[in-house]
């Protein structure tokens, strides 16, 4: 009876030691797969940022362009109509 209850005994603790180191490896693969999760956000939030940053870069860029070409166009408009009203005034 002794050496049954000591291999039994041995079993269970053999078996509670599996348990724990599977408990163990589950957590410690949890842990692992939090922090991937965790780092693939921030990896993504940053190149979100970066993108953001070129964009409005590149955005006002183009503005200050179609501001320049606006302003352009309206001094050659001005220039155009003081030829015209001169030309006229001086046909008088």
């Amino acid at each position: 009876m002794g050496l049954l209850c000591h291999h039994f005994n041995h079993t269970l603790n053999v078996s509670l030691c599996c348990l724990q180191l599977r408990k163990d490896y589950e957590d410690d693969k949890q842990r692992a797969v939090s922090r991937a999760l965790a780092q693939a956000q921030r990896d993504a939030d940053s190149t979100r940022r970066q993108t953001e940053e070129r964009c409005k870069d590149e955005l006002a860029e183009e503005i200050k362009k179609v501001v320049q070409k606006h302003k352009a166009e309206i001094s050659a408009t001005k220039k155009k109509q003081w030829v015209r009203s001169s030309q006229l005034y001086h046909s008088l």
